[in-house]
């Protein structure tokens, strides 16, 4: 891996994931290369650029009101139009 000695990691998102599973890929010289077996979003990291772990703090959840203490990061929006459009779909409207 060239880029181990550049990069700390590589991230592959949802959208990569789904449009290169499989997928073979030329390299020079006559090789040939894919993306396998990683079955989801994530990140492979090369490099331990996290330091020193450390506890956090207990949630403390509220389950009548469903109130989270701390509370809990929003979560991402999914743009599905434009996972169509990587994988070559027609648009949904």
């Amino acid at each position: 891996m060239r880029f181990a000695g550049q990069y700390d990691g590589i991230h592959l998102s949802w959208a990569g994931f789904v449009t290169t599973e499989g997928y073979v890929v030329d390299l020079d010289g006559g090789g040939v290369t894919m993306l396998r077996y990683w079955f989801s979003k994530r990140t492979l990291w090369f490099a331990d650029v996290f330091g020193e772990p450390s506890s956090a703090p207990d949630p403390h959840i509220n389950f009548a009101t469903g109130n989270h203490e701390p509370p809990l990061p929003p979560h991402g929006t999914v743009n599905t139009d434009l996972i169509r459009r990587l994988l070559g779909r027609p648009s949904a409207t």
